[in-house]
């Protein structure tokens, strides 16, 4: 399974908005803090702001900010606003993909590994990977 650098980047915007939610964050600051083109940051915040994970202001102090509470937000939610597939294997969903997917071995643990993913999707929210960012960054004492 690889993760599209849509899905990644949504991920690191709602974190880096959810980091600091009393402010709105210009665009400018988004794509400086993720090393994106403004284009490209737009194209990622338009879903996420369609649904209403996050609210946009025009104008001169414009800018984004996240809308409900980090705690709300899992990846899962994000991987299904940016159209990310969550399948392993084709098969998993379809049985006409494979002519050997009845009495396939594999096939019950391509659904397992699926399950395991899209579990561990569910229960991690934008407000874990805050404080797992906020913990990591700490420098220890030398």
């Amino acid at each position: 399974m690889k993760i599209s650098a849509r899905t990644r980047y949504a991920i690191r915007i709602l974190v880096e908005l959810g980091t600091d939610m009393s402010r709105v964050h210009s665009l400018r600051e988004v794509e400086a803090g993720q090393q994106i083109s403004a284009k490209f940051a737009k194209q990622i915040l338009q879903p996420l702001e369609s649904r209403s994970l996050i609210t946009s202001r025009r104008g001169a102090r414009g800018g984004y900010r996240l809308k409900i509470d980090p705690n709300q937000v899992s990846l899962l939610d994000v991987f299904k606003i940016t159209g990310e597939p969550l399948l392993t294997a084709p098969c998993v969903n379809d049985l006409e993909y494979c002519p050997r997917n009845h009495g396939c071995g594999a096939r019950s643990h391509w659904q397992a590994l699926d399950k395991l993913i899209r579990d561990y999707l569910e229960q991690t929210t934008i407000a874990d990977l805050i404080r797992a960012e906020k913990r990591d960054s700490v420098v220890p004492d030398s």
